[in-house]
């Protein structure tokens, strides 16, 4: 999102610090004066929200009540424009007596754009059942390791994606030559450690979707390339 940024703006950032590359975006832009405020220099697990952050941790929301007190009038930009989003706000437009704008669509509108089975369906609806990739809705345990024991008799890598996930937070990327070789209480287990890893509760209905096969990573916060 810094990409977006213009003179004088505040980038709110989340994970480690990359002070040459804050640098590097400065000088590209630019924009010499754009400023960066990290809330969560330390990755922790679960992974949080950075406007959620904003919104309910003092010390990062009391820097941008600060921050804020000095503009005329301030538009706050999101990844994913959610309702913690719009709560920030509606919080620092009361407290600080200024006009707050938010650069994105209504919360519903975003949960709905955001989740991966709602949004395949559409696309299926829209423009055909070859646009998306084959994918199915998983809402056990049980159904997840069926579907993915189906799939994975015939193609090469599967994801299983939280489908209001964000930032790849939530893919595990399967390569089902090996899984072809589990019974259903193995794959049951494997997927079930997968998905603890993730280090929150595990959350259904879950996506299970084929992997292109020349995608070698994540295209949510990731670099794709051919092989």
């Amino acid at each position: 999102m810094g990409w977006l940024a213009g003179p004088g703006d505040l980038v709110v950032i989340g994970g480690p610090n990359s002070d040459a590359f804050e640098a590097y975006q400065r000088r590209w832009l630019g924009h010499p004066d754009i400023s960066y405020f990290n809330v969560d220099p330390l990755t922790a697990t679960p992974r949080r929200a950075t406007p959620m952050i904003c919104l309910r941790d003092p010390k990062a929301y009391e820097t941008l009540r600060n921050w804020v007190g000095g503009q005329d009038s301030v538009t706050l930009m999101a990844h994913i424009t959610t309702g913690a989003t719009w709560a920030l706000a509606a919080r620092l437009a009361k407290d600080a007596g200024l006009a707050v704008s938010v650069a994105g669509p209504p919360p519903t509108l975003s949960r709905y754009a955001n989740d991966k089975l709602w949004f395949g369906s559409i696309c299926a609806r829209l423009l055909g059942p070859g646009s998306v990739p084959p994918k199915r809705a998983a809402h056990s345990a049980s159904t997840l390791t069926r579907e993915v024991a189906a799939l994975s008799k015939k193609w090469e890598r599967l994801v299983v994606k939280l489908p209001d996930s964000a930032g790849s937070a939530g893919n595990i990327v399967l390569e089902t030559a090996v899984l072809r070789e589990f019974g259903a209480i193995q794959l049951h287990a494997v997927l079930m450690r997968a998905l603890d890893k993730h280090g929150s509760p595990t959350r259904f209905p879950m996506l299970v979707e084929v992997w292109e096969v020349t995608v070698v990573h994540s295209v949510s916060g990731a670099v794709c390339m051919p092989r």
